[in-house]
């Protein structure tokens, strides 16, 4: 797809769009020099934006539970911010245009917004924070956690004056006291130099792979195109008759079920995820669990620009996961504690991918060793930053990340293991986002931490180990709103707007620093005005979860469990079948990545409207061509833009208003 491009309803050129793309042209040459120089100005605008929007996140997925931005790969939050900056830019273009923010400006805001939006979101912070005083708040003489796990826990990362942590967990106080301040100051300061060190592994990890699967695997980043189009089309894009189409039945929907919990003598049209089958009274109902279906719009409209074959493989892999229930319920496996092992397989399955593209890219990595080794300069120029530097970084960033772990009592060849692992998973996860641009992807429960212990037993690790896995919980439960395919998204991003590559990991990183401090400060500070405990979110159980693991670890532990290892294998074998199958025959339809990210809920709720997308892609290329799919794209950005902007302004209103209101993404 060209981003530049709009058709009209004879698929022909506007004169609109003529009159764009010589603006954009005449952008290019007014802001060569710009782009040579560090986008001061971007990040002065994206450094007010992004506490807006951390805290925006926090309050739709902590207080009123109104949205839940991060748990999709596409942020609406940072779509939104992006749509009101293009139209604020507009009209200061015209009035005053020397403070007019050009496109790669534009681009760069986004990508900081959407890096510091996942580090404040429901996968990270939002479980960071509860951790760090959970265990000495519910410590009791029932659960005996005084004597068990206090001695074990890092006391530099946490926080256990109980006078201080009370008023975060019971509500009515404020984190703006010396006594609070200073308490939380300590930890806080070391986990933020924890995330930004981790932000430059990442940078740099996938700067080592940016060119390859940009320019060798020609990797399409299809998540790329909504924020471009924005930024690009002008009014090629809102004056398509398709677009508007598909913004108004969005749009109208969300509208209508919003008007509905005001209004209940309206109708609603139940477009979010509810089970098929709420009542299971049959052994063969209980084996097929969940049944979510779902029409989500932006779903639907995301669907559209992304890959058939992956369309095909989530509806097929969703059902491929259920079959397995049922097959282990009529084979009397199910009596086999946590058969089918979902987490194990899923976790083989990203290893496997994280593994393959490692493999597959083993020509160039042993070129780029030879680059920095000989200090010779690189293919790209300036479009990327230095080898040399970026592994240096890498390494310096990973010694500092397992020196963390040691402090905190990890031994240091589980920290190599732990590290190893969760950023084979990360690279897995940029992969599969620049390759399908897949909506979702969860693998719940299967970080290293959860895996190594369901597969060696808790007997194999030492307990001040078992103790750093709990701490460290909050980057393993889910990996829903992961920084590192945002990071590589950003660094191709950059590539494509023509910045420096070593000015957008700078951008990058000083975006995970301001998401960092705004995200611990937005959920201490709903904390101590609500009480954490009290919050229709999830916060306070995830320290159960984290904390009640580690007790029964310790007071009843695990033994190794050979059938967890096979599905890990099983796992990962299928991945590097299919994988194998694909590199045979270009016709093999199914992709292992829909095996993948089906595995969990945040996929398995997709799969109707991956379904809907390529019933409407399929056909549309069999009867009318690549042409006529073409002019489709505008409805597609019409359904995604519609939901966003109209649901993401009821989350606004209730964030504004402090009331409840319609949830178009969440379950």
């Amino acid at each position: 797809m060209k981003q530049n491009q709009a058709l009209d309803d004879h698929g022909q050129r506007t004169q609109s769009e003529a009159s764009v793309e010589g603006s954009n042209a005449q952008e290019v040459r007014t802001g060569a020099l710009a782009k040579s120089r560090f986008p001061w100005r971007a990040v002065a605008v994206a450094a007010f934006v992004i506490p807006i929007n951390t805290y925006w996140v926090q309050h739709s997925e902590i207080v009123r539970e109104t949205a839940q931005p991060t748990m999709a790969s596409l942020l609406f939050n940072a779509v939104y911010s992006l749509i009101l900056l293009t139209a604020a830019n507009a009209w200061v273009g015209r009035w005053f245009p020397r403070f007019r923010l050009l496109r790669h400006e534009l681009l760069l805001i986004y990508s900081m917004v959407c890096v510091a939006s996942a580090l404040s979101g429901h996968d990270q912070i939002m479980i960071l924070v509860p951790l760090l005083s959970y265990a000495f708040h519910y410590a009791s003489p029932g659960n005996l956690w005084a004597e068990k796990l206090h001695p074990l826990l890092p006391k530099h990362l946490l926080v256990e004056d109980r006078r201080v942590i009370a008023g975060y967990w019971q509500g009515h106080s404020s984190l703006h006291t010396a006594e609070n301040l200073k308490a939380w100051a300590g930890p806080v300061l070391w986990w933020l130099a924890f995330i930004v060190v981790m932000a430059a592994v990442m940078i740099a990890l996938g700067t080592l792979f940016r060119r390859r699967w940009t320019h060798g695997e020609k990797l399409p980043y299809p998540l790329l195109a909504l924020p471009i189009e924005i930024v690009d089309s002008g009014p090629a894009l809102w004056q398509n008759r398709l677009f508007w189409a598909g913004f108004a039945l969005a749009g109208s929907i969300d509208l209508l079920n919003g008007l509905h919990l005001f209004f209940p003598s309206l109708p609603e049209l139940k477009v979010t995820a509810h089970d098929l089958i709420p009542v299971r009274n049959t052994p063969f109902l209980r084996a097929l669990g969940y049944l979510p279906v779902a029409f989500y719009p932006w779903a639907i409209g995301l669907g559209m620009l992304l890959p058939k074959d992956f369309l095909l493989s989530c509806w097929v892999f969703f059902w491929f996961w259920k079959a397995q229930g049922v097959a282990g319920s009529m084979l009397g496996w199910s009596q086999v504690p946590r058969f089918p092992y979902v987490p194990e397989q899923a976790f083989g399955a990203y290893l496997g991918i994280g593994l393959f593209a490692i493999w597959m890219a083993r020509g160039h990595l042993r070129q780029v060793f030879r680059w920095a080794i000989a200090g010779r300069g690189q293919p790209g120029g300036q479009e990327d930053m230095s080898y040399r530097l970026a592994l240096g970084v890498l390494t310096v960033g990973i010694l500092f990340l397992l020196l963390f772990a040691i402090r905190g009592g990890m031994s240091p060849g589980v920290a190599l293991a732990y590290f190893a692992i969760y950023l084979c998973l990360s690279l897995a996860i940029g992969r599969v986002r620049g390759e399908m641009g897949v909506p979702s992807h969860d693998l719940f429960g299967g970080g290293p931490d959860a895996m190594l212990i369901s597969t060696l037993g808790s007997r194999a690790f030492t307990p001040n180990t078992l103790a750093m896995f709990a701490v460290l919980y909050w980057m393993t439960r889910a990996h829903r709103s992961h920084p590192m395919p945002h990071e590589l998204e950003s660094l191709e991003l950059g590539h494509r707007a023509g910045l420096r590559g070593l000015h957008v990991a700078l951008a990058i990183l000083i975006a995970a620093a301001i998401g960092t401090l705004s995200g611990i400060w937005g959920a201490l500070h709903i904390g101590y005005t609500n009480g954490i405990a009290g919050v229709p979110s999830d916060s306070a159980y995830f320290g159960t979860e984290a904390y009640g693991r580690l007790d029964s670890w310790l007071t009843n532990p695990r033994p190794a469990d050979p059938l967890a290892a096979c599905a890990v294998g099983f796992g990962l074998g299928l991945v590097l079948l299919l994988l194998w199958v694909r590199s045979l025959f270009l016709w093999w339809p199914l992709h292992p990545i829909g095996y993948a990210i089906t595995s969990s809920i945040s996929g398995a709720i997709l799969w109707m409207p991956m379904l809907i997308a390529w019933v409407i892609k399929a056909g549309v290329l069999r009867f009318g061509g690549a042409r006529a799919f073409r002019s489709l794209h505008p409805l597609a950005m019409g359904l995604i833009l519609g939901e966003f902007l109209v649901g993401g302004s009821w989350s606004i209103v209730g964030w504004i208003l402090g009331i409840k209101t319609y949830r178009f993404w969440s379950y």
